[in-house]
């Protein structure tokens, strides 16, 4: 049984989907900084935000 939603396995793979997210959109144009890569920043964010 889990204590705590730092020790469920779906929210470290998450997590670890999350750091993948922030590595790719520093590959994308500048001119997307303010639409997608935000965009996706945000989602992945929500992932982990809503397991806690």
């Amino acid at each position: 049984m889990a204590t705590n939603f730092e020790s469920l396995e779906v929210w470290k793979s998450c997590r670890e989907y999350r750091k993948q997210i922030s590595k790719t959109v520093r590959l994308f144009p500048i001119e997307e900084k303010y639409r997608l890569t935000d965009q996706l920043m945000r989602a992945s964010r929500s992932i982990t935000a809503n397991i806690a």
